[in-house]
């Protein structure tokens, strides 16, 4: 029977994660979109601007392989279990991009803090040591 299949028992939480991926990318270029269009976008620095589209760059691109990872598992090995052992490039190439989303958020976020605290390293060393551990992970 096909409901016994090991590639059942992956694909549901597979499929759900992509769903939810989705619907957070859809908000996330809402968002950046609404952020160009406004006109407090003229206030910011263009470190700040500059940050923003990058960081939409590369939900673009953690989304696109995603899908690619998808595709590749649901339509060009549908029905091959031996398949599922194979790790698509994709895959790897979608979680650098993960770490390098996860730098620059956390790496903005700690220049953010540091300016509000009137630029006391006392508060963001603890941030940026953890981005940089993160980071170091690769």
């Amino acid at each position: 029977m096909a409901s016994d299949s090991p590639s059942f028992a992956t694909w549901g939480c597979l499929m759900l994660a992509y769903f939810f991926d989705a619907i957070l990318y859809g908000a996330t270029m809402i968002l950046i979109g609404q952020y160009f269009m406004s006109k407090g976008m003229v206030r910011d620095s263009k470190y700040t601007i500059c940050t923003i589209f990058v960081l939409g760059i590369l939900a673009t691109v953690h989304i696109s392989f995603l899908s690619h990872h998808i595709f590749f598992d649901f339509v060009t090995n549908f029905g091959n279990n031996e398949a599922l052992a194979i790790i698509p490039f994709s895959s790897l190439t979608m979680l650098l991009v993960i770490y390098f989303i996860a730098f620059t958020a956390q790496m903005f976020y700690a220049t953010r803090v540091w300016l509000v605290s009137k630029r006391s390293i006392l508060y963001t060393t603890p941030i940026r040591y953890r981005s940089y551990l993160r980071f170091s992970k690769l």
